[in-house]
Parts: C-alpha cells; sequence; structure tokens
C-alpha cells in the first residue's frame, strides 16, 4: 500500500444507527502475520455520534493516513452541525469538516483543509446535531449556569435551591435543580436531580 495516498474509511451503518469492525494497514506487498512490526491494525466502533478508535496492534505507524470517512445510511445525520477529533494523548479537539449528502444518504467527514488524518494521532471523531446532541467539540457549551440569567442563591437559610441550565441550549443537556444543604459539621451537601419538565 502506498503510505503517501491518503485512504478513505467507509462506514455502513445497520438498521440501528450502528457499525463496528476492523481496520487492517499493512504495506500491501509483504506476506506478514498480523504481529508483524510493519502493520497496524485497529478495532472501529461507531455508536451515538462518536467514531472509536481501539488500538489492537501498532508498534510502528505505517504513515497510512485518512483522506474521508464516509458515513452511509445517513439520512438521520443530514442536519450535523458540529464534528470534530479528539487527540489520543491530549484529549484535545480539532474541527472537522462535515458534508451531508441527501441524494447519497451519507455523511463525509474530513479535515477542512483537505490534509488527511493521522490514524495514529487520532482517538475519537464526534459529529452530531448541537440542537440534540452533547457537543463534546466545545466542552463550554455543556456548562451550566443559574437560570433566567439570575447570578446568585439564597444562602440564609439552611437549605437552599436553585434551578440550573445547560449554556448549549440543547435539548440533550435537561435543566438541574441544585440543593444545598448545610450539615452540622460544616460540610455543604450539594444534591443535583433534572428539573420537573
Amino acid at each position: 500500500m502506498n503510505n503517501k495516498v491518503p485512504i478513505d474509511l467507509i462506514i455502513n451503518r445497520d438498521e440501528n444507527m450502528q457499525a463496528s469492525g476492523k481496520v487492517f494497514l499493512d504495506d500491501g506487498v509483504s506476506i506478514a502475520s498480523l504481529e508483524a512490526d510493519q502493520n497496524e491494525f485497529y478495532d472501529i466502533v461507531l455508536s451515538a455520534g462518536v467514531l472509536k478508535k481501539m488500538e489492537v496492534h501498532t508498534p510502528v505507524s505505517s504513515g497510512i493516513k485518512l483522506g474521508n470517512i464516509v458515513i452511509t445510511n445517513a439520512d438521520d445525520l443530514q442536519d450535523v452541525d458540529f464534528a470534530c477529533w479528539t487527540n489520543k494523548d491530549t484529549l484535545a479537539s480539532t474541527d472537522l469538516k462535515y458534508t451531508p449528502d441527501a441524494g447519497s444518504h451519507t455523511l463525509t467527514i474530513s479535515n477542512p483543509d483537505g490534509t488527511p488524518i493521522d490514524m495514529t494521532v487520532f482517538r475519537d471523531i464526534i459529529f452530531g446535531n448541537s440542537k440534540r446532541d452533547i457537543n463534546l467539540c466545545d466542552v463550554s457549551k455543556n456548562y451550566y449556569a443559574l437560570k433566567d440569567g439570575a447570578t446568585t442563591i439564597d444562602l440564609s437559610a439552611s437549605t437552599a435551591t436553585a434551578t440550573l441550565s445547560s449554556l448549549s441550549g440543547s435539548t440533550a443537556l435537561p435543566d438541574l435543580t441544585l440543593t444545598l444543604t448545610y450539615l452540622k459539621t460544616g460540610i455543604v451537601n450539594f444534591h443535583w436531580t433534572f428539573a420537573a419538565q
């Protein structure tokens, strides 16, 4: 295999919108076992907007890169509005380009500048719609704040209650009810539950 030419990964989702499989990369010429030093071997799992790569055998990178990730059976993904990949070592995320194609029932994910994605560097590829999915590409949008612009909680009694709303506006992150209780030992107990809808 010519490791200068990026490969495309085509993922066919099943009726449950999931997929799993194995990716085996070698030089395309030598006859070698799965454990040979020049081979890369990964388990790939796609579920709920996360493509997870698990390394089975990667002694030395072959240098093979990913050009596009093409997800089929993707009619429900035509409204995707975020995508990124996370670094396996630093967990830092990098935005990706997402291209839904209703005509071919696919979603194509790639680097915005067209450069390939290094198979040995990424851990997860995350995508979805920010109105219904938790956007793990932008952690700051998943924080909670006091609802309706409130800035303080009344702490004059031994128990205080407040409602928190997600800053993302996503229905995937519902309002929370936070209850603060002062205990006799001077410890504050924090308890939160989903707020009544």
